[in-house]
């Protein structure tokens, strides 16, 4: 298969080529790179792609194929690609016919060539998908520069892969292929600060699913996210590097479905519910839940659950700490009269209906 694109030369339809120089890493020579239009049949999706790395065992194409589809961002970039006629982006492959980047473009543009064929597919002249243009990736260049270019357009480029995708990248260019976090921070073009949060995040998540995994990839890779949030929030952080058992009742509520109000992100309320005794004996107790804990604050704290009450709290606190200077004149100033006794008027109707509520529930209630 070494020689398939150079052998298959008669089916391209662009038989011209373009060359050009890239350069991926700063300590090693650019790569020509050639640009040519390839027939689509001579593709062949990546098994070694991120997305199905997490998965025990090794996918062939066509389970390749259907895992992608399966994904609801491949219908919408399907949508687009029949939309605009074509890809905006062409996929980068090896001499070999290896899709290393755009794999779920290949794949849109089977089921698009598909549709045609069977003439389920209107507006378009037969055979339209079954070519395409390819950025061919010349035959030495290592695996390190491939991932390089990969975390450059899915991380820190437009084609964003998921949160858990770049994580586990990241940790493989570190850990697998041997590069320092400066090194990836210089090639790959990201903040120091968000490649190490990533990257821890990825290995706590390893962690953790060496103990907890449910067996079901597609939800055992979505707990990533409470492991990211909690490397972002630096209390959290500290607080799970200041002792192992941490980690491990961590661990627990996660398994557990403790954070039951915005699932990762309840993870900023955590330092909050840590501060009161009352609100964090409510979530670490047996069946403890999120909200149970967060509806004590609320109790104590109505402005923290109601942005009505966070605006009439800050209110109140506007006009008892007003300068008298300013207060000195409102005498000379009917406008601002007229707000204040609308204020007062508002209060007192809000105060009597709730007292008329109270009475019309009865004593005690």
């Amino acid at each position: 298969m070494a020689n398939k694109i150079e052998a298959e030369e008669e089916e391209i339809v662009s038989p011209e080529s373009e060359v050009r120089k890239m350069y991926i890493m700063r300590d090693r020579a650019a790569i020509p790179v050639v640009t040519k239009t390839l027939p689509l049949s001579m593709l062949h999706l990546d098994p070694d792609n991120v997305r199905f790395r997490h998965l025990k065992s090794t996918l062939s194409d066509r389970e390749a194929e259907e895992y992608i589809w399966a994904e609801s961002e491949t219908k919408q970039l399907f949508n687009s690609i029949i939309s605009s006629g074509g890809l905006n982006e062409a996929p980068y492959v090896t001499p070999e016919g290896v899709v290393k980047e755009g794999n779920r473009r290949i794949v849109c543009l089977r089921k698009a060539a598909k549709l045609l064929r069977e003439e389920n597919l209107n507006g378009f002249p037969a055979g339209h998908f079954d070519n395409l243009q390819c950025e061919v990736l010349p035959e030495n260049v290592s695996p390190t520069e491939v991932d390089i270019l990969l975390a450059r357009l899915h991380v820190a480029g437009k084609l964003e892969w998921d949160a858990l995708n770049q994580a586990e990248h990241l940790y493989r260019l570190h850990h697998e292929r041997g590069l320092t976090l400066d090194q990836i921070c210089d090639n790959v073009g990201i903040g120091k600060g968000k490649l190490v949060r990533k990257v821890h995040a990825y290995e706590m998540t390893a962690r953790y699913l060496k103990k907890h995994s449910t067996g079901n990839p597609s939800a055992d890779v979505r707990k990533f996210s409470f492991f990211d949030e909690a490397e972002a929030r630096r209390d959290v952080r500290i607080w799970l590097a200041e002792d192992p058992k941490n980690e491990d009742l961590f661990f627990s509520w996660v398994a557990g479905d403790r954070f039951d109000m915005t699932g990762a992100k309840d993870m900023r309320l955590l330092p909050d519910v840590w501060a009161d005794p009352e609100a964090r004996a409510a979530f670490e107790k047996d069946g403890g839940k999120m909200k149970d804990a967060v509806g004590i604050l609320y109790r104590k704290d109505p402005a923290r659950g109601s942005p009505t009450f966070a605006a009439i709290v800050a209110a109140t606190e506007a006009l008892e700490q007003m300068p008298r200077a300013e207060l000195l004149t409102l005498s000379g100033e009917p406008p601002k009269i007229e707000a204040l006794e609308k204020l007062r008027d508002t209060i007192e109707d809000l105060l009597a209906e709730v007292e008329l509520a109270r009475k019309s529930r009865g004593p005690g209630r």
